[in-house]
């Protein structure tokens, strides 16, 4: 005997409430219905090991409840911690991902978003390759939603979860300033087309000037542009130095502060008896242990919720797709400074 296929009239019915109001539960829009009535339906739905025919959804909706993520290099724990977040939030709506990695690699950031184009995405999520990006907008301008992760495009506006880099170089500065430092640099990688760490150069630049009165522009050391490697650049820091210096190395992210800090450890230099060392902290491995602590001199960091960045990124994308005429709009993740031993000069 062929076993009766379960519908959404079938849900209804046991639930005791209407066939629209289970559409809606299922659709994600329960903000409208009491947590009795949602977990009802929740009770019910199991109970029947209801599944829904997400074709027909489709459909009729004319939406495949899918969203193209695109990221710079997949590779980065700090992805890693943000596709964690994007996962958790679509999958409170009913959505569903399609990933790729552009590897850094713009040709392929352009194919890899004509491709979810043409699979029907309701939407995209991207970290992208470029801050000067034309050939992102003129694909993409008021033909899908799309969200910004991160990294800002030059001369059009898009929604975008990221954090406020100058505040967050300011709120370091505050801390370096307080313990004594005088002298600094500025590690990065390649840092003219990405927006976070052209914002991060210049907040670098700011504070320096302002606080201590000299033009730092010299003390960027951009590896893989104008230095071959983290040693080279700390030897020629180094060879700058004066009597009555104070150093300290700051890195643009975790990958440029942890290979800053190999350096030093490589010339047998004292942290921060020699030079003090700081950056941000994005890599969100686990909540009980992060990278800065099992150093051999803990690292002062400006620390924020990676995965936050994927989940707020996602809600900005249901928004968009609920509402098309909704505003771009930033949302900013907050930021904190977390001192450890690699910048207390003072003591406690």
């Amino acid at each position: 005997m062929t076993k009766k296929k379960i519908t959404i009239n079938d849900v209804a019915e046991a639930a005791g409430v209407s066939k629209a109001t289970v559409s809606r539960y299922l659709n994600g829009r329960t903000d409208l219905m009491t947590e009795k009535t949602r977990d009802r339906i929740a009770h019910v739905i199991d109970l029947l090991n209801y599944h829904p025919s997400e074709l027909a959804r489709s459909l009729k909706s004319k939406k495949t409840r899918t969203i193209g993520v695109i990221l710079t290099d997949i590779r980065s724990p700090f992805y890693s911690a943000v596709l964690s977040g994007i996962d958790e939030k679509l999958s409170e709506y009913g959505y569903s991902a399609i990933y790729v990695n552009s590897s850094d690699d713009p040709e392929k950031e352009l194919a890899n978003l004509q491709n979810l184009l043409s699979k029907d995405v309701d939407g995209i999520l991207i970290n992208t390759v470029s801050y000067r990006n034309e050939a992102l907008i003129s694909e993409t301008a008021n033909r899908i939603p799309m969200v910004l992760i991160d990294r800002e495009i030059e001369n059009h506006s898009f929604s975008v979860v990221r954090i406020d880099n100058k505040k967050m170089v300011s709120l370091l500065f505050d801390h370096l300033e307080e313990e004594g430092f005088n002298r600094f640099a500025f590690f990065t990688g390649p840092w003219r087309n990405i927006s976070t760490r052209i914002a991060r150069r210049e907040g670098f630049l700011e504070e320096v000037q302002k606080r201590f009165r000299y033009d730092a522009t010299a003390d960027v050391f951009s590896i893989g542009d104008d230095y071959t490697s983290y040693e080279e650049g700390l030897n020629t820091f180094l060879s700058t130095l004066r009597k009555g210096d104070i150093p300290c190395v700051i890195g643009s992210n975790s990958v440029s502060t942890f290979s800053a800090y190999h350096a030093i450890a490589l010339k047998k230099l004292r942290v921060p008896e020699d030079i003090g060392i700081a950056g941000p902290e994005d890599w969100a491995w686990a909540d009980d242990m992060s990278w800065p602590d099992v150093m051999g001199t803990p690292v002062t960091t400006m620390i924020f919720d990676s995965k936050e960045i994927g989940r707020k990124s996602a809600e900005l994308m249901i928004e968009k797709i609920d509402d098309p005429n909704c505003k771009n709009r930033e949302v900013f993740i907050p930021v904190n400074l977390f001192v450890r031993e690699s910048t207390r000069r003072k003591g406690e």
